[in-house]
């Protein structure tokens, strides 16, 4: 195993080689007080582990951490520091791998091993030739073709997660570190966020690293850009069909249906993430119009199966909606479907009366009618 050592302190940089030469197949291919990347491009193509100190006076350790994990994310990063408190709190949090100075040859041993079943342990998860699949509207699933591959993927912290949504819910648009940390972290001091940020995109790219043919996060010069290959979002998918859906008749309903199948629920469904609310409330309304739309349509085409379809489903979102619930009512009177009219006309009166509100005259008006009228 090839490694190599960045620590701005000469002495600290003797003491881990010496550390590390006692171990069997570990060998140490350079050391640097200069945290310069480009002075090793060629040398860091065969490194295997990186042992970097965490406070360097000319670059911050995790910023140089991110780096080397967008430049070469074949390498293993291991953490050193002097300051116990802050190492310990910082990289324990996030899973990462630290030592503290002076590093012990038994805890160096542990670290060594877990490095070593990774990179010969490890299987590959995916095929880059086929397609990978987001969904976001509903449960968050990953899916590489017909293969649910969600399990595959392992989040470090549920910041992480969160991290990489929010990225992804600006895919293609570079966000700026300072967006990023006032969003995600915004009662947290600018230094300890910016901390926080270099290790989560640390973890976010260690987690998605058996999906590199598809998922990318590209730094520049003040903040990070999320790319896709072969993805596809439904998010995505179904925002755009709808933002200027095509009128609904006769030739366009089956692809109108087939696009308004794609929304399986709310938006990160789940997850209470304040920066995803415009966008949930937004994609909600759209889905209820058009919803709306095409249980209107089936009624108006006298198919009782789907527009009942398409009116409950609506009324599972918004049970206290008056005007929904009296359509699906009307299409039960329509065709004599007593026992679901009665159900329909109880269940709203009992969601109603949950929130202290009174039933539509006219709907409960209806409803004695139609009773009076349909004595046995």
């Amino acid at each position: 195993m090839n490694v190599c050592i960045f620590d701005d302190e000469s002495m600290a940089i003797d003491f881990l080689s010496h550390q590390l030469n006692k171990l069997e197949d570990i060998k140490i291919r350079f050391t640097s007080t200069r945290p310069y990347l480009d002075d090793y491009t060629t040398a860091l193509q065969d490194i295997d582990v990186v042992f970097l100190d965490i406070e360097m006076p000319e670059i911050n350790g995790l910023a140089l951490a991110e780096q080397l994990n967008e430049k070469h994310p074949h390498l293993h990063i291991v953490f050193v520091s002097v300051h116990k408190g802050y190492a310990v709190e910082a990289f324990e949090l996030s899973a990462l791998d630290y030592l503290l100075k002076p590093v012990k040859r038994d805890r160096l041993e542990k670290t060594i091993h877990r490095i070593k079943q990774q990179r010969y342990h490890r299987k590959e998860l995916v095929n880059p030739k086929k397609r990978l699949n987001v969904h976001m509207l509903g449960q968050l699933e990953f899916w590489l073709d017909e293969q649910d591959i969600t399990d595959t993927i392992q989040w470090r912290t549920n910041k992480s997660k969160e991290v990489f949504l929010f990225l992804l819910h600006h895919s293609g648009n570079v966000l700026s570190k300072d967006k990023i940390v006032d969003t995600i972290w915004p009662d947290t001091a600018p230094e300890k966020g910016f901390a926080n940020l270099y290790v989560n995109i640390y973890n976010i790219r260690k987690s998605l690293k058996h999906l590199d043919a598809f998922i990318s996060i590209a730094s520049t010069e003040d903040g990070y850009l999320l790319k896709l290959m072969k993805t596809s979002v439904d998010k995505q998918t179904w925002y755009d069909y709808f933002k200027n859906a095509e009128a609904l008749n006769a030739e366009t309903v089956s692809r109108y249906t087939e696009h308004l199948n794609i929304y399986k629920g709310g938006y990160l469904e789940g997850y209470d993430y304040l920066w995803a609310d415009s966008a949930r409330f937004e994609m909600e309304e759209m889905w209820l119009h058009h919803a709306k739309a095409l249980a209107d349509f089936y009624y108006q085409n006298e198919d009782a199966e789907q527009a009942s379809r398409w009116y409950t489903s609506i009324i599972k979102r918004r049970p206290d909606d008056e005007q929904i619930a009296f359509q699906l009512m009307k299409l039960y009177a329509r065709f004599n479907y007593r026992m679901l009219l009665e159900y329909q006309y109880k269940e709203l009166k009992a969601h109603l009366d949950e929130l202290n509100i009174e039933i539509d005259p006219n709907i409960q008006s209806w409803f004695l009618q139609w009773k009076k009228n349909h004595k046995r």
